[in-house]
C-alpha cells in the first residue's frame, strides 16, 4: 500500500527515529547536589534531557541529598539505582 502523502509519512518516520536518537543513560557524578548541573552528569555539560535515563551508584561530593532542578516538562525515561549506588533522597 502506498502512502497517500509520502512527505508527511516519511516527515513522521524522522521524527520518530530523531527522538529516540537523543536518548541515553546519563550517569550521577554529583560534585554539588543539582540535577540542573552539567558536571554532575557523564554527559558534561550537557543536563539530562527528555528521554534519558538516569543513572545513580556511588554519591559523589554532593551527598545523598539531590535537587531535581530540572526545567519543568523534562520528562525522564527512567532512574536506575546500581548495586553499589546508596539509599539517595531526590527532592524537587
Amino acid at each position: 500500500m502506498k502512502p497517500k502523502n509520502p512527505l508527511l509519512f516519511s516527515s513522521l518516520i524522522t521524527i520518530a527515529f530523531a527522538s529516540q536518537v537523543h536518548a541515553a543513560d546519563v550517569t550521577w557524578t554529583g560534585a554539588t547536589a543539582d540535577f540542573n548541573t552539567g558536571t554532575n552528569w557523564s554527559t558534561t555539560p550537557a543536563i539530562p534531557a527528555s528521554g534519558d535515563t538516569l543513572v545513580f551508584g556511588l554519591a559523589g561530593a554532593g551527598g545523598t541529598t539531590l535537587n531535581n532542578d530540572l526545567t519543568a516538562g523534562t520528562f525522564v525515561k527512567g532512574f536506575t539505582f546500581n548495586a553499589d549506588a546508596p539509599a539517595y533522597t531526590i527532592n524537587g
